[in-house]
């Protein structure tokens, strides 16, 4: 497994330093299939690394696929643009999450939240709402929280997914609950 790893990422960074030496060749990078490819290698090996328990390298991995992305991609790709980012704040939030990193965690999946209500993904939509404002009331965020479970239960029931609505509807009253008790401690 170890070589495998070793292969991807040799491939990555083979890739990604053919490019920065083209761009100081030419000044600049043109290519926006080869940019695309480098970026897409890096989120797979992101996404393998996560999955294998090294969240903290599949973060290295994805900063340097955002690095890229940030740089080099063209106002007319943006909506292949879009889907790279989401795959990256996926890997990014779940390898944050993992490693108990929650504000990056929290930052990350707010970005992630962003880019589904943007593409009109209403039931992935509100499966984050509620993985956020777990993430929130666990740090005792219970307003944020409050606020992301209100908007969860609204789109689940819009979506008619009942059985997360009463799980976000059951977990907002908890927040309910702490935020008025925890005052008066």
């Amino acid at each position: 497994m170890d070589y495998l790893i070793f292969v991807l990422t040799a491939i990555f960074y083979s890739n990604k330093n053919i490019f920065f030496t083209r761009l100081t060749e030419e000044g600049v990078m043109n290519d926006f299939e080869e940019i695309i490819q480098a970026i897409y290698i890096g989120v797979v090996v992101a996404t393998f690394l996560y999955m294998t328990g090294r969240a903290r390298k599949a973060i290295k991995f994805c900063k340097e696929s955002l690095v890229l992305l940030n740089n080099k991609a063209p106002e007319k790709e943006m909506q292949f643009a879009k889907f790279l980012y989401e795959a990256i704040y996926k890997v990014l939030f779940a390898a944050y999450h993992h490693i108990r990193d929650y504000t990056n965690a929290i930052a990350y999946g707010r970005k992630l939240l962003a880019i589904k209500r943007e593409s009109r993904k209403t039931v992935q939509e509100g499966i984050l709402c509620i993985n956020l404002a777990t993430i929130c009331k666990d740090q005792n965020k219970y307003s944020e929280a409050k606020e992301l479970y209100e908007r969860a239960i609204s789109i689940m029931n819009k979506t008619g997914n009942r059985k997360d609505e009463a799980q976000a509807c059951a977990e907002q009253e908890l927040c309910f609950t702490f935020s008025v008790n925890l005052p008066n401690l």
